[in-house]
């Protein structure tokens, strides 16, 4: 007479059980864990928003645009860098501060757009 009933679950493992009845309770407890963790993973990967990759209309645009403005912005910092050096300025410290402001501003423009490209050139790459 037998008082323990070994299972195998076909996977590898074996579990002792006291009767065929908690046998048959075990079995439906996984099933309903298995099928309420399917469920959940399905209502997440749905409930995710998908992860753009790439650029968007307006950074693809943007992209297309930039190195004009990179261009410009360049000059614009060589004309005020030729203004600030004028020799015939040197004795008004008033438009001597307003060019070197204006120069410092051309030059901080100049850098935020190279920060932009490369932040977009990193978004087109994560796209590839």
């Amino acid at each position: 007479v037998s008082t323990r009933l070994l299972a195998l679950d076909g996977a590898g493992h074996a579990e002792w059980f006291a009767d065929y009845a908690q046998w048959e309770a075990g079995q439906e407890r996984k099933t309903t864990e298995e099928r309420s963790i399917r469920v959940s993973e399905e209502r997440s990967a749905l409930g995710k928003p998908s992860k753009r990759k790439g650029l968007s209309y307006k950074e693809q645009k943007e992209w297309d645009q930039i190195e004009t403005r990179i261009l410009k912005a360049e000059e614009r910092v060589a004309t005020c860098q030729a203004a600030a050096d004028d020799p015939s300025i040197m004795s008004s410290a008033v438009d001597l501060q307003e060019r070197h402001a204006a120069l410092h501003a051309a030059q901080q423009d100049v850098e935020r757009l190279y920060a932009r490209w490369a932040e977009l050139d990193e978004k087109r790459a994560q796209a590839v």
